[in-house]
């Protein structure tokens, strides 16, 4: 199997990934990596994205999010505000760090794709 789009952005392969876990959690009904799912999904929405479309997109229970999210901050992988439109609301910003990660992961699965 060989994969030929060079010109894919960081943003392209996220994309890419997210719809390889939609075919894994359709055709088996496995768990969702829940970690990997919200670095994707603020990547994809340009590097932050409000808590709600986390909610929205993950295929976990409002408490594992949190939980994992905790687990991202801890790591200083995920920065936390409060949104300026709305108190109660929250963005969730990557860090450099999880970009950086973002990227070697998803090179590792190019990489992968052309042996």
């Amino acid at each position: 199997m060989e994969y030929q789009d060079k010109d894919a952005s960081l943003e392209d392969w996220a994309s890419a990934r997210l719809a390889i876990t939609d075919i894994e959690y359709g055709l088996f009904r496995v768990p969702p990596q829940i970690t990997l799912e919200i670095l994707l999904i603020i990547l994809i929405n340009g590097g932050s994205c409000d808590l709600s479309a986390i909610y929205q997109h993950v295929r976990a229970t409002h408490p594992a999010i949190r939980q994992h999210l905790r687990l991202l901050q801890n790591q200083n992988l995920v920065i936390t505000d409060r949104s300026s439109e709305d108190r109660r609301a929250r963005t969730l910003t990557l860090a450099p760090k999880a970009r950086d990660m973002c990227r070697e992961y998803l090179e590792a699965l190019e990489a992968f794709l052309q042996r």
